[in-house]
């Protein structure tokens, strides 16, 4: 269960949230069952228009008419962030500050926004590249999940979670990264 009281006194102003395996199970449109109780808490601390979804599929430029980051926003309660290129690519950082920006968070900058998703190599290093503090979570499922992100983050958790935790744990390193 993530802490969102102590990333707000940690001086989070705003909450991103991957969506798939994140808050619904694979291509879902409902918040997973799992995931209820920690949206209703971030939304409490944070108020609904200090959170966002940043999804590679809903509101990314595949999502061409908004059809579903329009679904996502009607069934999650949460705004898509809109975004033409995908994590980890800094083409989307802007976007996602100026999404709250307009939002009444006029000096909002990246260390003051949590990233929190299942995917190392998306997820997480597009916040890190960028400065914003982390959370890495276990996917909800792997149930209806894409036959290459599978092997994918089976590679990441196995590989590169192991290999960041032996260097991050090395004296003298300091990393905003979280595991949840």
């Amino acid at each position: 269960q993530i802490d969102y009281a102590a990333l707000k006194l940690q001086g989070i102003r705003c909450v991103v949230f991957d969506k798939d395996n994140t808050l619904t199970a694979p291509y879902a449109e409902a918040v997973h069952v799992s995931c209820e109780a920690g949206v209703q808490a971030a939304s409490r601390v944070f108020g609904a228009e200090r959170l966002g979804i940043l999804s590679n599929s809903a509101g990314s430029r595949d999502d061409r008419d908004g059809t579903l980051a329009m679904v996502a926003e009607r069934s999650l309660g949460l705004a898509v962030i809109r975004h033409a290129e995908k994590k980890p690519s800094s083409g989307c950082v802007e976007e996602v500050l100026e999404h709250f920006r307009q939002r009444g968070q006029a000096d909002l900058q990246a260390s003051e926004v949590a990233m929190i998703g299942d995917r190392l190599l998306t997820d997480v290093v597009f916040g890190n590249l960028h400065g914003m503090h982390t959370i890495h979570v276990q996917p909800i499922t792997v149930r209806g999940d894409n036959p290459v992100a599978l092997v994918i983050r089976f590679l990441e958790n196995r590989i590169l979670l192991p290999l960041a935790k032996l260097f991050l744990s090395r004296p003298g390193t300091d990393s905003r990264k979280k595991e949840a």
